[in-house]
C-alpha cells in the first residue's frame, strides 16, 4: 500500500524576485542545518569512541552540548531570515526565539500538531540541556562544567528528537506566486 504524500503548504508572495530571494534563504537554512547536524553526529561518534578515556571524555561531552545549540540557534536565526515572527529580534533569549519562531512557522505552514507534539514531549529536555549549556559556557565553578556519560546520552536523545522535529516542520513547505496567464506570452 502506498503512503499518501501530504500536500505542500505554500505562502503566497508578491513577486518572482521575492520568491527567488526566499528560496535562497530557505536553501541556506537547509544546507547550514545539514552541515551542523553532520558535525554533531561526527562529534557524538568520536565522543562515544572515547568513553573510557578519562582525559578526553568530559571536554568531548561539553563540546557535543555546545554544538547542539549551535545547530538550534543557527536554525532559529536562518528560519527568521525567510519567515520572521512579528517583532523578531535576534537578541531575544533562546527560549523566546524558539517558541515564537516555531509557533509562527507551524501556524504559517499548518504544522501546529507537529509543534504541539514536540513542545509537550521534547522541549523540556531541550530546555534543561540548554541550562546545562549555559553553565558550561558561563562557568561559575567546577560544578557548572561537570558532565557525565548520562549527559552524552541526553545530548544524543535531544538531538534526535530535535532533528526529527525540524525535518517534519520543513517538509512540504514553500512559497508561491500567482502569475497572470499573459505573463508566459510576454516572455
Amino acid at each position: 500500500m502506498e503512503e499518501e504524500i501530504p500536500d505542500m503548504e505554500c505562502i503566497q508572495v508578491g513577486s518572482m524576485e521575492e520568491q527567488f530571494a526566499l528560496m535562497q534563504k530557505m536553501t541556506e537554512m537547509q544546507r547550514t542545518h545539514n552541515v551542523l547536524a553532520k558535525d554533531i553526529e561526527v562529534l557524538t561518534e568520536i565522543t562515544k569512541e572515547n568513553t573510557i578515556n578519562a582525559e578526553r571524555i568530559k571536554p568531548l561531552i561539553r563540546a557535543c552540548i555546545k554544538e547542539l545549540f549551535s545547530l538550534v540557534e543557527g536554525d532559529l536565526y536562518l528560519i527568521n531570515q525567510f519567515l520572521p515572527y512579528e517583532g523578531y529580534d535576534d537578541k531575544d533569549n533562546l527560549n523566546r526565539k524558539f517558541k515564537k519562531t516555531y509557533r509562527h512557522h507551524a501556524k504559517s505552514f499548518k504544522k501546529e500538531k507537529i509543534k504541539q507534539d514536540y513542545q509537550s514531549k521534547s522541549y523540556g529536555r531541550l530546555y534543561r540541556l540548554k541550562l546545562k549549556r549555559d553553565d558550561i559556557v558561563h562557568p561559575k565553578g567546577r560544578q557548572g562544567i561537570n558532565v557525565s556519560l548520562a549527559d552524552l546520552d541526553e545530548v544524543i536523545a535531544v538531538y534526535q528528537e530535535y532533528r526529527s522535529y525540524i525535518i517534519q516542520l520543513m517538509t512540504n513547505i514553500g512559497f508561491s506566486i500567482q502569475l497572470p496567464i499573459d505573463w508566459l506570452s510576454s516572455r
